[in-house]
């Protein structure tokens, strides 16, 4: 290859969270630092552990020696430089500059064409699995997510269930949707039919999209990446699209996105909206980096970029299959990352996903999280690593992860020593709820599995607790209710650890570990003088927002009402604060 994807480059210290943050707390998925006898390899973040394309770094070296850094404006060349990239690698037509802005980053684009298009407390649809990020940038907006699940097909390809996307849409009155175009972390790369049809469900529901393009140039073998908005005149009349040379070219660090909206109004509302920030300013080098970066020697780098994130993918795939009993895992149509589920495996060992994750750190291999994408027992992989470096995290975790033999004994006795807080944590957000939300103090990792992988109808005991309790029209409650107040009204909040249950109506509520709901004058306590009314209680929420799988969602509803400045009452509808009064919340 004329390129360098070989050479293992040291990061430490230089500017790279993916390998700094290892056993830190950051963002709140991070992956726990190694034992001793392990050097860390980095396989979670998605960027990359390849040199950029030289074309970039010889561009910002010629900038920086002009010794003058003022003011600017893009230059024509950068915009000719986007259209023509979309032209040639896309196919797109009809491009012009004043489709195209600038943005930093995609979730900044997000962020405001959320505060443009909604308002606190709406309901935004995006797929399950999902990116972290937008979870995030739904949450801190006060807006509220709402999930139509990905399905694998008999040949283990993830699909849309076009069905459900409208069914939860028309129920939650969704008028914005955020697409995922390739998907990360599934790795689809979606057919120009399978697009069709959801821009159909969404025109059905005059429901507006924001498409995340940020994984086009990186599609493998057979697959070509179609942007959403060239399948129909109402996609592209409807459809905010989002694209970086960030991924594509390991830049993240320069920060430097852009937007293509083809509807001139929408266009100028979020342009608008984004100037306003004054925040929303390029800078030079990034300019610079992009022009280099969509030259022709960058096109010629990118092919041969995805040749080698392709040979490492199959390469990993084809060694998982062989070697990881219980592991499903198919071959990536794009991206470069692998999304692991483990639900067999840990059926099959007694181990969760927790203790499997920690056996990863424990030696080295810094993979990630998948409940933070919205995988019950799922780990996320990054693959673009040099192939020396993948061989040996493979081999890591062949050896002493996914095996019953002896090797793997000491790595899992270590998760069993020393539960990972952090990562219990981050399996249900990357933004934790607010310090006055319940305290949770759960100290082992046993009572974390039971708290992420409940089930509506796999908790007996809490069901019973909860029919127990009920109000009658006026608020008076019955005299176990009374009884467990007056109990509660006395207890010291340290005194109790939260744990997550459902009762029959898929409400959910808290339990100490003594297994006793918790009062309302427990509540009282644990918040300190903050008022019950805006309290930041998550997990309170009618089961048709959360559901039986959205433990994250519920973890943020706090999230939800600190940035919204809505109190409970303003936030749910009528029906959903009668059930919460059913159960004495407020």
């Amino acid at each position: 290859m004329k390129y360098d994807f070989t050479s293992i480059i040291d990061r430490r210290g230089k500017d790279a969270t993916a390998v700094d943050a290892a056993g830190k707390r950051v963002w709140g998925f991070e992956p726990g630092a190694p034992m001793d006898g392990f050097d860390f390899i980095p396989m979670w973040v998605a960027d990359m552990n390849f040199k950029t394309c030289p074309a970039i770094t010889e561009a910002i070296i010629r900038r920086a020696q002009h010794p003058l850094f003022g003011y600017f404006q893009p230059k024509d060349v950068y915009y000719d430089s986007i259209i023509r990239w979309q032209e040639e690698r896309n196919h797109v037509t009809g491009l012009s500059r004043e489709n195209i802005g600038y943005e930093n980053g995609v979730h900044g684009f997000i962020s405001s064409a959320i505060d443009v298009l909604t308002q606190p407390g709406d309901k935004i649809f995006l797929h399950r699995p999902y990116y972290v990020g937008f979870i995030g940038d739904i949450i801190g907006k006060g807006r509220r997510p709402v999930y139509s699940d990905l399905k694998k097909d008999e040949h283990g390809f993830w699909r849309m269930d076009y069905e459900d996307m409208e069914r939860q849409i028309r129920k939650n009155h969704v008028r914005l949707a955020i697409f995922c175009s390739p998907h990360n972390p599934c790795g689809r790369v979606w057919t120009r039919e399978e697009i069709e049809k959801a821009m159909d469900v969404f025109q059905k529901n005059d429901c507006l999209v924001i498409s995340d393009e940020i994984w086009s140039d990186l599609t493998y073998t057979g697959h070509s990446h179609v942007p959403t908005q060239m399948v129909s005149d109402w996609a592209r009349e409807h459809v905010l699209a989002a694209y970086a040379p960030s991924k594509t070219f390991n830049l993240a660090g320069l920060i430097g996105s852009y937007h293509i909206i083809y509807n001139q109004a929408l266009n100028e509302k979020i342009t608008r909206f984004s100037e306003n920030t004054h925040y929303n300013e390029m800078n030079v080098f990034s300019e610079h980096a992009l022009i280099a970066a969509y030259s022709s020697e960058g096109q010629e780098w990118t092919d041969e970029l995805r040749s080698v994130l392709e040979d490492n993918c199959r390469t990993a795939v084809d060694f998982m299959k062989e070697h990881f009993e219980g592991v499903d895992v198919s071959m990536p149509e794009g991206t470069y990352m692998l999304f692991l589920d483990c639900t067999d495996f840990c059926r099959r060992t007694g181990r969760t996903i927790d203790q499997v994750l920690r056996a990863g750190w424990n030696v080295g291999v810094g993979w990630q999280t998948g409940r933070a994408f919205g995988g019950e027992c799922h780990i996320r992989v990054n693959l673009a690593l040099p192939k020396a470096r993948l061989m040996e995290a493979l081999e890591r975790m062949r050896k002493y992860v996914f095996t019953n033999e002896e090797t793997a004994a000491y790595t899992y006795e270590a998760t069993k020593a020393e539960p990972d807080k952090g990562a219990v944590e981050a399996t249900t957000n990357h933004a934790s709820v607010n310090t006055r939300a319940i305290k949770n103090t759960i100290s082992e990792t046993s009572q974390a599995d039971r708290i992420m992988n409940v089930d509506s109808g796999a908790d007996e005991m809490g069901q019973a607790k909860a029919a127990d309790k009920t109000t009658d029209a006026t608020g008076g409650t019955d005299e176990s209710v009374q009884n467990r107040e007056a109990a509660g009204s006395d207890a010291d909040p340290e005194d109790f650890t939260a744990d997550w249950i459902y009762n029959e109506e898929g409400l959910l509520m808290v339990s100490d570990d003594r297994n006793r709901d918790l009062t309302v004058e427990a509540v009282k306590k644990l918040l300190g003088d903050h008022p019950v009314e805006e309290c930041h209680l998550a997990a309170f929420v009618n089961g048709d927002i959360v559901g039986n799988r959205d433990m994250q969602e519920a973890q943020n509803y706090g999230r939800i009402l600190q940035n919204s400045g809505l109190t409970i009452t303003e936030l749910f509808t009528e029906e959903e604060c009668v059930k919460l009064r059913q159960i004495g919340i407020f």
